[in-house]
Order: C-alpha cells, then sequence, then structure tokens
C-alpha cells in the first residue's frame, strides 16, 4: 500500500511540476518578483492533475483544482490522509484531525472544512480571487504540517490554544509563516488584502482577523527574511 501510495504522490508531484508556474511579474528592477496563479493557466491539466492524485486525499467539488495547486507546496503531505468537505459554520475554512485518529501519534487523518454557509458576517470562499483561494488552502494545510509534527500531548496542546485570543493569535501567526515559507506568501497577502480592502465582511471580522492572522506589512516583513522571496524562485 505504501508503495502504492508513493508512486500516486509521484505522478501528482511530477504532473504538478509540468504544468505552467505561477506567472512572474516584476514590479520593477530591484524589487521582489510577484507570482501569481492564474486559474486558466491550470484548468486543462486538472483532469491529470485529479487521475494522479493519491486515493487518501479526497477532494471536494468545485475547489479541486485550488486544492492541488496548495498541496504541490507541500510534497511531505501527499501521504496523508485528508479529506476536504464542505459544512455550516462562521469561517472560511478550518482543519481538525478526523474523529479518534487525533489519538494516535503516526496514521492521523485530517479535515479541512470549507464553510458553504453564506449568511455570515466573515469571508465566503466563493467570493475570494483564485490566487488568494490558493493561500487560504496553504494555510490549512500548514496546520497539517504543524499537527503531524506532534505527539498527543502536543496536539491537545494545540486544542487548548483556542481558548484564548492571545494563544490563538500566536499559534495562527505560526501557521501563516509555516505557509510563507512554503512559498505561499504572495496568495496568503492577496487574501488578506482582499479581505481589508475589497471584501463585504463586517468590521468587527476584519478587526479579529487582524488580530488573529498575520496582517500585510507582517507578510511582506517576513518575506523580507525568506530568500526565495529575494531570488523569484
Amino acid at each position: 500500500m505504501k508503495i502504492l501510495l508513493l508512486l500516486y504522490s509521484l505522478g501528482l508531484i511530477c504532473c504538478l511540476f509540468v504544468l505552467p508556474l505561477p506567472s512572474q511579474e516584476p514590479m520593477d528592477q530591484h524589487s521582489k518578483v510577484v507570482k501569481q496563479y492564474q486559474k486558466e493557466d491550470y484548468l486543462p491539466k486538472l483532469d491529470s492533475m485529479i487521475a494522479a492524485c493519491p486515493p487518501n486525499i479526497k477532494l471536494t467539488k468545485g475547489y479541486e483544482l485550488v486544492a492541488l495547486l496548495a498541496l504541490q507546496h507541500y510534497p511531505d503531505l501527499m501521504d496523508v490522509d485528508i479529506e476536504f468537505k464542505y459544512t455550516n459554520f462562521n469561517t472560511t475554512m478550518a482543519c481538525r484531525p478526523k474523529g479518534w485518529t487525533a489519538l494516535k501519534r503516526k496514521d492521523r487523518a485530517y479535515r479541512i472544512y470549507i464553510n458553504k454557509r453564506k449568511d455570515f458576517e466573515g469571508i465566503y470562499l466563493e467570493d475570494v480571487p483564485f490566487n488568494a483561494q490558493v493561500g487560504v488552502f496553504g494555510h490549512e494545510l500548514a496546520h497539517i504540517v504543524d499537527y503531524e509534527s506532534r505527539g498527543r500531548a502536543g496536539l491537545l496542546g494545540r486544542a487548548l490554544d483556542y481558548l484564548t485570543k492571545k494563544s490563538k493569535s500566536a499559534f495562527e501567526k505560526q501557521v501563516d509563516r509555516l505557509s510563507i515559507e512554503r512559498g505561499l506568501a504572495w496568495q496568503c497577502l492577496d487574501f488578506v488584502n482582499y479581505v481589508h480592502l475589497d471584501s463585504q465582511a463586517s468590521e468587527d471580522y476584519k478587526a479579529f482577523k487582524a488580530e488573529i492572522y498575520l496582517e500585510a506589512q507582517e507578510i511582506e516583513a517576513y518575506m523580507n527574511q525568506l530568500e526565495i522571496y529575494q531570488s523569484g524562485l
């Protein structure tokens, strides 16, 4: 079974690597390279990408392409049991260990939830620009990287982090940095700018996002510390 998963993983990674890279647009000759995922660049390859996706990763209809583009930044998660699933709640997306597998140290399963409820004060994923959607999915996958690095006690500690605003903020900002380190800074930045500049979210929700997650200037400051954003890789 592990050999089969490895073959599927390699197939997906190879498939992704032969796709066009995110379009690159220099801001000026001294600035960083802006990378933008354009939906039309990848749609022709979607069927082959889905076919190469390993069976342990269960995609959700409507967001297959976004999920697969985000996953290419996490080749270490290709043999992890991940299910994308619609639900009703008060945030755009969320990631949780799946049921009793949270008690295991190895072979955990995870669910990444996508909110399908429109009547809330936050951000409805369908309204988010495509490049920023990739950033949101990338953030949730970074949660799995964090969870996978922890034993049972560490996972319980993460659950407790949600009990106070201060600890939740520290946790979520750390996860933001993980996704930035994986090359998703421009996508995260697009989402933050969308939330505060273009979305119809309430002012209270925008204030909450600014307090809990990295703001645009914090993302840019962290990018300045990482070589991948200086070299244009």
